[in-house]
C-alpha cells in the first residue's frame, strides 16, 4: 500500500521495484495485491512515467502462463480504464478466453478510435468473440459519431466493417447482432458508409 500511494503521488523507483518484486513472486496473494496496486497507479497517478510503467507491467501480467494471474490482471486492467492495455489483451494470442472476452466488453465502454482497428480482425474471424467485438465497435462508433457530429472517419470505418460483415454472415443471430451494432453507430455515420 505504501508503494502504491507513493507512486500515485510522485516518482518512486523503490516503489516500482517493490511492486514488481511482488508481482513476479510466488505468493498468489501478494501477486494479486501488486497487480491491483498497479491498476490504481495506472488510473490515478498524475505522473506520466508512473502510468507508463504501470500499464507496461499490467500488459506483461496479461501474458503470464498462470491463468489465475491473467484473470487478476484482467480485473486490474478493467479497473485501470486504460484502453491501450485492454487492446493489448484482445490482441494477445495466449491470453485466456474469458480475459479476452472481458477486455472486448470493456473496450465497448472505454475504447477509442484506435480500438476500432483492434476489434476489426476479431469481428472478421467470426465466432462468439465476433459478436462481442461487433457490440463493442457499435458502442465506440456511436461515441465517435456523436463526438465528431457524424463526420468521424473511424465511426464510418466501424460502420463499413459491420455492414460488410452483416452482409456476409450466414448465422441469423450473429447477423442480427451485427445489424444492431450498425444501428447503434447512428444515421450520420452509417448513411455515408452505406453509400
Amino acid at each position: 500500500a505504501k508503494a502504491t500511494d507513493a507512486l500515485i503521488n510522485g516518482a518512486d523507483p523503490r516503489g516500482q521495484a517493490a511492486l514488481q518484486g511482488l508481482a513476479d513472486g510466488d505468493d498468489p496473494g501478494k501477486r494479486y495485491a501488486a497487480v491491483v496496486g498497479m491498476s490504481s497507479i495506472a488510473r490515478r497517478t498524475r505522473v506520466e512515467q508512473n502510468r507508463d510503467w504501470a500499464v507496461g507491467e499490467l500488459q506483461k501480467q496479461l501474458q503470464a502462463k498462470d491463468v489465475e494471474l491473467q484473470q487478476t490482471a484482467a480485473v486490474a486492467v478493467a479497473r485501470s480504464r486504460v484502453p491501450g492495455v485492454l487492446e493489448a489483451a484482445v490482441q494477445e494470442p495466449n491470453v485466456a478466453e474469458d480475459v479476452r472476452e472481458e477486455s472486448i466488453k470493456a473496450l465497448g465502454l472505454l475504447g477509442t478510435d484506435t480500438s476500432v482497428a483492434v476489434l476489426k480482425p476479431v469481428c472478421e474471424a467470426g465466432g462468439k468473440d465476433a459478436v462481442l467485438a461487433a457490440a463493442a465497435m457499435g458502442n465506440i462508433g456511436r461515441r465517435l459519431s456523436e463526438e465528431g457530429e457524424g463526420k468521424s472517419p473511424k465511426a464510418m470505418d466501424a460502420a463499413r466493417t459491420l455492414i460488410k460483415l452483416a452482409r456476409e454472415e450466414q448465422v441469423p443471430y450473429i447477423k442480427a447482432e451485427l445489424g444492431l451494432s450498425v444501428g447503434q453507430i447512428g444515421e450520420s455515420a452509417v448513411t455515408p458508409a452505406i453509400e
